[in-house]
C-alpha cells in the first residue's frame, strides 16, 4: 500500500471509530466495516515489516562481502610488501650493489587493486551499516504501529460488547430476535479477537528482528572501527619518515626542546643507500640546524646497520687518561646531547636505539646518529616490546594540537653530502 493511501485510510478508520457511539451502537454491519479496516491496516503493516525484514538481510550480506573485500584488499597490500622485501633481503645477501631496477608493472597494478578493493569494502561497510540503521529504525516504527492497530481493535471489540448487552437489556420484549443479534454479535467478536491475537503475534515478531537488526548493526560498527584502525596503522606504517617544523601563535616550535643541548657539540649523521632513509637523514639534518646544532658531517654508510635510529655517544680513546677532566667532561656532554636527542625522536614516534660508539670511533665530545631502514611493526616488533620501551622514552610535556599551529615547514630535499674533516 503506498504511504499516502496508508496514512488515509487510517485518517479515515480514526474519524469512523470517533463516531461510533452515535452513529452505530449495535449495528453489526458497521462493526464488520470496522474490523475489515483494521485487518486490512495490520495486513498492510505486517506486509511492510516482511519487506524491511528482507530488506535487512540483503544489507547484511553486502556488509560482510565488503568486509571480506576489505581482508582481501589488505592481504594483497601485504602481498605487495613481502614481495618488496624479499627483493631486498636478496640484494643484500648477495651483497650487490647496483642501480635500482625498474618497478614491475604487476606489482603497481596488484597494489592499486588491493587499495581500491579496501576502499571499495569500507566505504560499502559504511553505507551498509547507514542502510540497516536505516531499517532498524523503520521496523521500530512499524512496530509501534501494530501495538496501536492492536489496541484500537480491541477498544472497537469491548465497547461495541457493551453497546450489544445494554441493547439486549433493553430488547427484552423481543427476546428471539435480541437472543439471535447477541448470537451474531459474540461470533464476530469472537472472530475479531482471534484476529487481534494474530495481529500481536505479528507484532512480537516485529519487534523480534528488529532487535536482531539493532545486534547486526552494532557488531557492523564495531568491525568497521576495527578496520579502520588497522587501515589507519597500515597507512602510518608505509609512510615515510618525517617530522615538519611547526611554530604556534605564542611563538613556541616543536624543536624548541633541541636548542638548550651542549655548548660545541657536533653531531656525525650518516644513513644507509636508501631513498626513504636518506631523506630521513635530510630532514634530521634540518630540524638540528634549525635548533642550531652543528653537523660535522652527512655521509651515506655502506655496512649494515639496525632498522630506525642510532644514537652513539662519544667514548674516550684506548689509553686515554681516564682522570682526564676534558675527557670526562666530553663524554658527559655527549651523554648529555644523546638523551636530548633520544627523548625527541620518542616524542614523535621514531624508535630511536641509544648507546656508544666505539673507542676513539668519533670526535670528542660529538654525538653521532645513523639512520637505517624504517621499522615496520608488522615484521620488526610483533610482540609490542619495542612499542612499549618506546613510550617509557618519551617525555612527560603535554602534545600540541598540529592543527592549531600558523606555519608548518616541510623538509623534503634529498640529503646534501657534508664530507668528514680530517681527524
Amino acid at each position: 500500500m503506498p504511504p499516502t493511501r496508508h496514512i488515509r485510510t487510517t485518517a479515515m478508520i480514526i474519524q469512523h471509530l470517533a463516531n461510533l457511539p452515535s452513529s452505530c451502537p449495535i449495528d453489526s454491519s458497521s462493526l464488520e466495516s470496522c474490523i475489515s479496516a483494521l485487518k486490512s491496516s495490520i495486513s498492510a503493516l505486517e506486509s511492510s515489516a516482511e519487506t524491511l525484514a528482507v530488506k535487512s538481510g540483503f544489507w547484511e550480506t553486502f556488509s560482510w562481502l565488503c568486509a571480506i573485500a576489505v581482508g582481501i584488499g589488505i592481504a594483497g597490500e601485504i602481498v605487495v610488501i613481502v614481495s618488496e622485501h624479499r627483493e631486498d633481503f636478496d640484494d643484500w645477501r648477495r651483497c650487490i650493489i647496483r642501480p635500482s631496477d625498474r618497478p614491475p608493472l604487476w606489482r603497481f597494478r596488484f597494489d592499486i587493486a588491493a587499495t581500491l578493493l579496501v576502499l571499495a569494502g569500507v566505504f560499502g561497510e559504511a553505507g551498509a551499516t547507514g542502510e540497516v540503521a536505516s531499517i532498524n529504525s523503520r521496523l521500530r516504527s512499524k512496530a509501534s504501529e501494530l501495538r496501536a492497530k492492536n489496541d484500537l481493535l480491541l477498544a472497537v471489540i469491548t465497547e461495541e460488547a457493551g453497546d450489544a448487552k445494554v441493547s439486549a437489556d433493553g430488547a427484552a420484549i423481543a427476546a428471539a430476535s435480541a437472543k439471535a443479534s447477541a448470537g451474531d454479535a459474540k461470533m464476530i467478536a469472537d472472530n475479531a479477537f482471534g484476529q487481534s491475537k494474530a495481529a500481536s503475534v505479528v507484532a512480537t515478531g516485529a519487534q523480534g528482528k528488529a532487535e536482531k537488526v539493532a545486534v547486526t548493526a552494532d557488531t557492523l560498527n564495531r568491525e568497521l572501527a576495527i578496520s579502520e584502525s588497522k587501515r589507519a596503522e597500515l597507512e602510518r606504517s608505509l609512510a615515510p619518515r618525517l617530522i615538519p617544523l611547526r611554530r604556534w601563535p605564542d611563538g613556541v616550535t616543536n624543536i624548541d626542546d633541541l636548542k638548550p643541548h651542549p655548548a660545541g657539540t657536533e653531531v656525525v649523521l650518516e644513513y644507509i643507500q636508501d631513498a626513504e632513509a636518506g631523506r630521513a637523514a635530510a630532514n634530521i639534518r634540518f630540524l638540528l640546524e634549525a635548533a642550531g646544532w652543528t653537523i660535522a658531517s652527512a655521509l651515506p654508510i655502506h655496512h649494515d646497520t639496525a632498522d630506525g635510529i642510532t644514537i652513539s655517544a662519544y667514548l674516550r680513546p684506548e689509553g686515554a687518561n681516564d682522570n682526564d677532566p676534558a675527557e670526562r667532561a666530553a663524554e658527559w656532554s655527549s651523554i648529555v646531547a644523546r638523551n636530548t636527542l633520544r627523548t625527541f625522536f620518542a616524542d614523535n614516534d621514531w624508535r630511536p636505539h641509544f648507546g656508544y660508539a666505539w673507542r676513539g670511533e668519533i670526535k670528542r665530545g660529538s654525538v653521532r646518529i645513523t639512520v637505517g631502514f624504517k621499522p615496520s611493526p608488522y615484521f620488526s616488533d610483533p610482540s609490542g616490546r619495542e612499542k612499549a620501551m618506546l613510550e617509557t622514552l618519551k617525555s612527560n610535556k603535554p602534545k600540541r594540537n598540529p592543527a592549531e599551529a600558523s606555519s608548518t615547514i616541510l623538509s623534503l630535499e634529498p640529503p646534501v653530502i657534508i664530507p668528514q674533516p680530517d681527524k
